[in-house]
């Protein structure tokens, strides 16, 4: 009994230490996550100016630094006023100015684009620093 209890005394220790590095290493993905940011972006992008009365469509595609986008489902919103005639619609990533400009002008706007999915397993969103980005465009109409 007595060569019994020094292998049970180790085995009581080896657990604590095998759960410890089994932790390091999830906590070691997680912050590898934290590092890599994974953000929703759009790109700089000049959009085509339009004319009062004629169709226009314009399409900024929306993705993932340091992900594959397909993974995710996107948000969109628009912060400011498009053309008078024009809205949006989206599509996964696809964000997309639609219609029939109405009244001349230059049009300030942000397109703020969100991530809704919330990742399990690697990469479980525990470190998402910022689940949306913004960035402004403008559109030019012309009589």
């Amino acid at each position: 009994m007595a060569s019994l209890f020094p292998l049970r005394s180790r085995l009581l220790l080896l657990l604590p230490l095998l759960f410890f590095t089994s932790s390091c290493e999830m906590l070691t993905e997680e912050l590898l996550e934290c590092n890599q940011k994974i953000v929703p972006k759009l790109p700089e992008k000049g959009l085509l100016q339009g004319k009062v009365g004629a169709r226009y469509s314009e399409i900024i595609s929306a993705y993932v630094q340091n992900a594959d986008e397909e993974t995710f489902d996107f948000q969109f919103s628009v912060i400011g006023i498009l053309p008078e005639g024009l809205n949006f619609r989206s599509d996964g990533r696809v964000f997309e100015i639609y219609g029939i400009p109405l009244k001349e002008g230059i049009y300030d706007f942000k397109v703020k684009v969100k991530l809704l999915d919330v990742i399990t397993g690697t990469g479980d969103g525990f470190c998402f620093s910022k689940d949306f980005s913004k960035r402004s465009y403008k559109i030019v109409i012309e009589a």
